[in-house]
Parts: C-alpha cells; sequence; structure tokens
C-alpha cells in the first residue's frame, strides 16, 4: 500500500511539472493598468504564447495569444497578436497587436507609470487594434494606445 501511495505521489509531482514546463524569463502572469491580464505559458526559441484576458471593451473571457521575443538578455524588445473571436464571429472582428521593450522596473523606463518597482519584469508597449468596419468607415478602423504590462507573478 506504501508504494502505491509513493508510486502516486510521484506521478502527481511529475504531472505538476510537465503542465508548467515553461522556464522562460518572460513565463508568468502579466497585468497592464486597466486590469487586462496576459499569461505566457509556453516560451522558446525567441517564440511565445499563452493567454489574454481583457478587462475593457466587448472581449469577454480568455483569448489565445501569439508572439515573438528578441531573446532573454535585457534590454530586449517583444510583440504579441490577439484576435478577437467570439462564437458570432469564428473568423474575429478585430485583431490587436502589442509592440514594446521588456524592462526591469528602473524609474528611467518606468516613468510613465509612477509605480515601478525596481525588482518586477515590465512590458512597455504601444498597441493597434484594427476593426472589421465596411468601406466607407475605414478611417475609423484602426485605435492605438499605449499599456504597461507588469509582472505580477512572484519571482519572475
Amino acid at each position: 500500500m506504501r508504494i502505491l501511495l509513493l508510486l502516486l505521489a510521484v506521478i502527481a509531482v511529475c504531472y505538476a511539472q510537465s503542465s508548467n514546463n515553461c522556464t522562460s524569463l518572460l513565463c508568468g502572469v502579466y497585468q497592464n493598468q486597466m486590469g487586462s491580464t496576459m499569461k505566457i505559458t509556453s516560451a522558446s526559441n525567441s517564440m511565445f504564447a499563452g493567454t489574454y484576458e481583457s478587462a475593457v471593451g466587448k472581449a469577454k473571457g480568455k483569448y489565445k495569444l501569439v508572439g515573438a521575443y528578441s531573446g532573454e538578455e535585457l534590454p530586449a524588445t517583444i510583440g504579441w497578436t490577439v484576435t478577437w473571436n467570439s462564437p458570432s464571429t469564428p473568423n474575429g472582428t478585430s485583431t490587436t497587436s502589442w509592440t514594446g521593450v521588456i524592462a526591469i522596473g528602473t524609474p528611467e523606463k518606468c516613468r510613465i507609470t509612477n509605480t515601478c518597482d525596481p525588482s518586477v519584469l515590465y512590458f512597455i508597449t504601444q498597441w493597434h487594434l484594427a476593426m472589421a468596419v465596411n468601406p466607407q468607415n475605414y478611417w475609423q478602423s484602426t485605435l492605438s494606445g499605449l499599456d504597461v504590462f507588469q509582472n505580477v507573478t512572484s519571482g519572475y
């Protein structure tokens, strides 16, 4: 009986470790100033993937994200994209892309937030949201803005 319990414990530990195999410096949960959350679950060879949950707009739930980064050595650059699909519009009605820099929270890098922690990893980004619109409304098809994502996972 003890051997069976020990075997089950080993299997449980191995399963837990395999389900969280992301060892990159980027892996973790990030939140921006609006409360939107991105979770990077896999990263290797300068590519990453995860989920994004917006706290603003009409997009509810978690959406897949894919991105690329210039490397683990800082300073570095980063970019990712989310297509906002829903059951009523499976091909998506809009897509957002973020590009920016990966920074440790030094005062020089984070002046725009006024709340920088020098021990935290940040993504300082600009975003562009492109929406599917009728041809007469192409002039209003793209929005732009700024987001600062802070790693909210302990010990990035």
